[in-house]
């Protein structure tokens, strides 16, 4: 192929993405609405948040671009919303999107991986702030796993009930302190166990009033 049969061939595939980002537009800005379905404010909080319960970020594509397969499926999807942010979606076979990635405005960024029901599974992002968060969810797009480092400097793994129940909080202080939390379904913590600086160990366990019932040393 010679230089001219390159540009004709590059000139021709241009036409064709420029039809598919007319023909996908709300596809796209579908996609790309999903994409955004966790809020960056979850990235600090100490509580959590069922995904499913997560506010959408609304903003149409300010520009797009659709690539497709042979059989003229929406693969790929590149674009910039009208929010500001610039996003990159990729879809299955069915062209139900199964990675998508966001760069926000404010210097976040975050990933989200779907299962092929198109329900978010896995998350990972990086606050403006520079804090970064990993959560893993269930069928129903409940969280059921956190991983994440706080703005204290401690490192936190949550475990917690799909619903509204307990949680099971593991952490490591910014100054080396090992610790656990158990916490009932009403949101108090029940049991702790942690260690000093000075290495001695202690644990404490309250009961549903909130008064401690045991406590050592």
């Amino acid at each position: 192929m010679d230089a001219m049969q390159k540009i004709e061939s590059l000139e021709r595939r241009l036409a064709e993405l420029e039809r598919g980002r007319r023909r996908g537009r709300a596809m796209a800005a579908a996609g790309a609405a999903a994409a955004v379905a966790l809020l960056v404010v979850s990235f600090t909080r100490q509580d959590s948040t069922p995904a499913a319960q997560e506010e959408v970020v609304e903003g149409l594509p300010n520009d797009e671009l659709i690539l497709r397969d042979s059989e003229g499926r929406k693969r790929v999807w590149l674009g910039v919303l009208g929010s500001g942010e610039c996003g990159l979606g990729l879809y299955d076979e069915s062209e139900t999107a199964r990675a998508e990635f966001f760069v926000g405005t404010k210097g976040e960024a975050r990933m989200l991986i779907t299962d092929r029901l198109g329900t978010p599974r896995a998350f990972i992002g990086v606050a403006e702030d520079g804090l970064p968060l990993l959560r893993f969810a269930n069928g129903k797009a409940q969280a059921v796993l956190e991983a994440g480092l706080m703005a204290d400097g401690s490192t936190r793994l949550r475990v917690k009930d799909p619903g509204d129940g307990g949680s099971a909080d593991l952490r490591v202080l910014e100054d080396g302190r090992p610790g656990l939390e158990l916490t009932g379904d009403d949101g108090r913590t029940r049991v702790s166990l942690g260690v000093s600086s000075q290495g001695v160990p202690g644990l404490r366990l309250k009961g549903n009033d909130g008064r401690t019932v045991f406590e050592r040393p």
